[in-house]
């Protein structure tokens, strides 16, 4: 079996996140505006906090698929929120 890869960069700072992501979760909407949340690992959320990369209003560009397959087109999301759970995630949408 295939192993998923997720390939992610905040545009304002031009820093790459991709290991700083646990999960991915994306709904490609034609009629409305498409919809990702990004997990963050437990053992980077108080890094991805403190980062200038997770802030409100930042542009993530990503890309998705499996190890050794070709990657999905680049995305375009931008920052509206930002759910801290303390000693469990970081959840970006």
């Amino acid at each position: 079996m295939n192993q998923p890869y997720i390939k992610a960069k905040c545009v304002e700072t031009g820093v790459d996140i991709s290991e700083l992501i646990s999960t991915m979760r994306f709904e490609d909407c034609t009629d409305k505006t498409s919809k990702v949340d990004f997990g963050v690992y437990e053992s980077y959320a108080l890094t991805a906090l403190d980062s200038e990369s997770f802030k409100k209003h930042n542009t993530i560009e990503f890309q998705f698929g499996f190890l050794g397959k070709p990657l999905s087109e680049v995305h375009v999301a931008v920052i509206k929120d930002i759910d801290a759970t303390y000693n469990a995630s970081v959840k970006v949408t």
